[in-house]
């Protein structure tokens, strides 16, 4: 993105060839590009954000088998999870209908830590390996999940692919983990978008 490469450029003749509408820009750069980018923000109002981090403890969920439990009840699964809502599927409950795939076990505990931001895709790799450190240290039965998910309006989903964000959204992988260095890798995009690589 330096001022006068081919990357500014095109980017600047991109944006001068469309309406001349006023737009806020999410950026993000790698460490080291940062001075390159200076004398562009210089010009702009603009302000820094970090990614927010949430956590909380789970105890006492219900946890398909996650080797044999298809993909999409899986997804669902971890979906509820994280959105705090309950797979007991209880005659109280109006929220959900949702019950945890069998077989399935109790887990007695179990973290969710929740990045919200512009993360780059080195950011990512870290937490992989993060995760694989720390699988590797516990020695057990144990798994984690990593899931990454795009901007629901991205213009691009896979690559270099056009993004049917007008009809729906999907734009997200996740990573299941486990303490053998086996892994699941489950792809989603939208039904009007490409399909992932």
């Amino acid at each position: 993105m330096a001022p006068g490469g081919r990357g500014y450029l095109r980017l600047l003749s991109g944006l001068k060839s469309r309406l001349p509408l006023k737009t806020d820009f999410l950026i993000s750069h790698y460490p080291e590009g940062g001075a390159s980018l200076q004398p562009l923000l210089s010009r702009y109002d603009y302000s820094k954000h970090k990614p927010e981090i949430s956590t909380s403890s789970l105890i006492h969920i219900s946890c398909p088998d996650l080797r044999s439990c298809d993909p999409h009840s899986f997804l669902e699964w971890l979906g509820a999870v994280d959105a705090d809502i309950s797979c007991e599927n209880s005659s109280s409950s109006f929220l959900s209908s949702l019950v945890c795939p069998e077989p399935k076990t109790i887990l007695s505990q179990a973290l969710r830590v929740s990045v919200c931001g512009l993360l780059l895709s080195q950011d990512v790799q870290r937490l992989i390996q993060e995760l694989r450190c720390y699988l590797e240290q516990l020695k057990l039965e144990s798994w984690a999940s990593l899931t990454v998910h795009g901007f629901v309006d991205s213009p691009v989903s896979w690559g270099d692919r056009e993004h049917g964000f007008m009809r729906g959204g999907e734009n997200f992988y996740t990573l299941l983990l486990f303490h053998d260095h086996t892994y699941h890798l489950h792809l989603a995009t939208g039904a009007h978008d490409t399909c992932p690589p």
